[in-house]
Parts: structure tokens; sequence; C-alpha cells
């Protein structure tokens, strides 16, 4: 079962305007900057998560584990009264990487 028609091989931290920009690469040479346009999601309904990013035309990519557990790596942690999260920032925006309720 294909998950998406892309697949996300590589990470890296960079600082644009002053801020981090998590910069991902598609294993079609695809480059892209995680923010408001290119959103960083993780689907909880499977027996495991599926880390997606849009990438070029609403076209997801799905994060290999190796990338996600590097972008878990770089998250912060939030502690809340009933959960944990795990956050990654990207251009001044915080995407959801887990959370252990």
């Amino acid at each position: 079962m294909a998950v998406a028609p892309l697949f996300v091989i590589a990470a890296s931290r960079e600082t644009r305007d002053g801020q981090q920009a998590i910069v991902l690469a598609t294993s079609t040479e695809d480059i892209v900057v995680v923010d408001k346009t290119h959103p960083l999601t993780v689907d909880q309904g499977f027996d495991q998560p599926v880390p997606l990013v849009i990438v070029r035309n609403n076209l997801p990519a799905l994060i290999s584990r190796n990338v996600y557990y590097q972008l878990i790596d770089w998250a912060l942690e939030e502690t809340g009264e009933q959960t944990d999260k795990l956050y990654i920032t990207s251009m001044g925006e915080r995407f959801l990487l887990g959370a252990d309720v």
C-alpha cells in the first residue's frame, strides 16, 4: 500500500530570516522548507506514526523513519497536565511530531 507518491530521505537545519528552517530532500531531488505552505503532519491512525510533508502541487511525501527520528531528536518537549508533546519549529511555525497520553 502506497502512503504517498514522494519519499523524504534527508533533513537539515538552517537559519533563514533569523529563524530555524527545517529543510527536507526527497528521493526525486525535491527540496522543501517546512512552513505554512509545506506543513509537516503525523497521522497517528496506523499502528505506527506516519509522518508526511506537503511538497509540490500539494503532493504528500512520506518522511523516512531515520529522518523522522532525526526530527524527534531536534524537537522540543512541551509538558502539559495530561500529555507530553514533541514539536519541531520551522520558519516560525510549530509542527506536532507526537504526543504521549
